[in-house]
């Protein structure tokens, strides 16, 4: 599961890494469309 939040001019997607046990972070500097499209890559990936 990943979640997308509004961070100063960017985005951030938080998304726990299941081979490591951690939480990562990703920053954006992209509009809000693609911000989710990345997202939804990500859960994609991760699950």
């Amino acid at each position: 599961m990943a979640s997308l939040s509004k961070d100063g001019d960017g985005w951030r997607i938080t998304f726990d890494d299941p081979e490591t046990k951690r939480r990562r972070t990703i920053r954006l500097k992209t509009p809000k469309r693609a911000a989710e499209s990345i997202k939804a890559r990500v859960e994609a990936m991760v699950s």
